[in-house]
């Protein structure tokens, strides 16, 4: 059956499912409960019985795999990234960093653990440090960003106070309605190198 259909079948599935169930809970009611039986309390019965019934359908049948299929999906993403050759940092809209994977942890020679819930800058050496904050706000206001969109290059700042040339890529993602941003960083210092003495050669 094609994948699109899925739900549908399992909706056909539950509305059997409900039909048979208040089938019997009447056919039981009928034969169980004293003849002279307020009406109210059977139907009461019947209510809860068929609600209870049908949260746990709805459960199995839809939350259940929804749920599964979520934290395999999340699982996925995060293999691809904890894998990924560059560093990659997720931060929100205040620039407070969400994620790092293993490679961006090398690259600032800090574990996830540190960076986790500070400011983004703290790997940015000034001027660009205290630019920042103002760079994200000028986004969000404008819409048009300086580091929004093609690689830049730009210098970064390890643990131990060292700089070095970085290409970063950043890009705009929105999660519960609220904005949150990927950057992909890669260290260009050899790049950098080559480029420099290449320069040299040719004067």
């Amino acid at each position: 059956m094609p994948e699109q259909l899925l739900p549908l079948r399992l909706f056909a599935i539950l509305l059997v499912l409900v039909f048979c169930i208040e089938g019997m809970m009447m056919f039981a009611l009928d034969h169980l409960l004293p003849k002279d039986t307020p009406v109210w309390i059977g139907a009461t019965i019947d209510a809860a019985t068929l609600t209870v019934f049908t949260f746990l359908a709805t459960w199995r049948l839809f939350m259940r795999p929804l749920t599964f299929v979520r934290s395999s999906e999340a699982a996925r993403a995060r293999a691809v990234t904890d894998s990924a050759m560059d560093g990659i940092i997720t931060i929100d809209e205040h620039g407070i960093i969400e994620s790092v994977n293993p490679a961006a942890e090398h690259l600032f020679a800090y574990q996830a653990r540190e960076l986790i819930g500070q400011n983004v800058k703290i790997l940015m050496p000034e001027p660009h440090r205290e630019a920042h904050g103002g760079y994200i706000a000028r986004y969000i206001r404008t819409g048009e960003g300086r580091v929004i969109g093609p690689p830049r290059e730009l210098p970064a700042l390890r643990r131990d106070g060292g700089e070095f040339p970085v290409e970063i890529n950043v890009a705009e993602f929105r999660l519960g309605g609220r904005r949150h941003f990927t950057a992909i960083i890669r260290d260009i210092t050899e790049r950098k190198k080559q480029e420099q003495k290449i320069a040299r050669l040719s004067r």
